[in-house]
């Protein structure tokens, strides 16, 4: 397997993932991810956010985190082991008759241009305006994590204005039973008793994601676009992402990555 070439504070990867926008990009990327029918079996049977969803969000955010901010060792223990995980879930669905599994490539590819493409919409939506070369750095950037996981070369999207296009085009796609219970749990997300304060953001943070949906997923789930709802949450998630990149501290990952690059990160103008 091939070794994995660190981001570094220069990187879009750093810019991108390092805002807590972010949040909402990931939420979008879940629910577009989700309409792969194949991959909302293969997480409906084997995945643990029925009855651990606090723990697999966790879990979720860590790769990111990992991948992202952490040392080649660390980025690459991560992926190696998604990929020993992906090996054990595959099976078949009687009810679709459709066979199902983690590792394969083709779906790799398309679970990875949802990502990427979520991730780029939502900053672009409320942090601020990228271009074209910029979406495209971050997407080469990105593609070392899906190849090192087995996602399909020549599926993986290098060129922003190609995503939607490859995405809406993928195979097997729609919403089943499992689908819809999936959505169900990420609209009303069972916080722990710790922290059940984030349920009263997290309403605004599910429908902004929601809003930022391509209009050929919205048209799956059978969401009706809500423009004045978009336009009144829009300013309302782009001053708590504000206050959120101000006033808090970020991921202690985050710091500590900064401390690798810098003896003293707080003199520098970073990421």
């Amino acid at each position: 397997m091939s070794s994995f070439k660190e981001y570094g504070p220069s990187s879009m990867s750093w810019r991108i993932h390092a805002d807590p926008t972010s949040l909402v990009g990931g939420i979008r990327a879940l629910l577009m991810q989700a309409l792969s029918i194949p991959s909302m079996l293969a997480v409906d049977t084997f995945s643990t956010y029925h009855d651990d969803s606090w723990g697999r969000f966790n879990r979720t955010t860590m790769f990111v985190v990992e991948t992202t901010f952490g040392s080649s060792d660390d980025a690459m223990r991560m992926i190696e082991s998604v990929r020993a995980m992906h090996e054990r879930v595959k099976g078949f669905d009687s009810n679709t008759g459709l066979p199902f599994a983690a590792g394969d490539p083709h779906l790799l590819a398309f679970i990875h241009n949802c990502y990427t493409d979520s991730m780029l919409d939502c900053y672009s939506r409320y942090v601020a305006l990228l271009t074209p070369v910029e979406k495209n750095q971050y997407l080469e950037e990105q593609a070392q994590i899906a190849l090192l996981l087995g996602a399909k070369p020549d599926e993986v999207v290098t060129e922003y204005h190609k995503l939607e296009g490859q995405i809406s085009s993928m195979d097997n796609l729609g919403v089943v039973e499992a689908t819809t219970r999936g959505f169900k749990q990420l609209k009303e997300f069972p916080f722990p008793n710790n922290v059940g304060f984030l349920s009263l953001p997290w309403r605004i943070v599910f429908d902004s994601a929601i809003d930022s949906l391509p209009e050929f997923a919205k048209g799956y789930y059978g969401i009706s676009s809500d423009p004045i709802g978009t336009f009144l949450r829009k300013p309302v998630m782009a001053s708590l992402g504000f206050i959120m990149r101000n006033y808090l501290p970020g991921h202690p990952m985050y710091r500590s990555a900064k401390y690798r690059y810098y003896e003293d990160y707080s003199k520098k103008d970073v990421a």
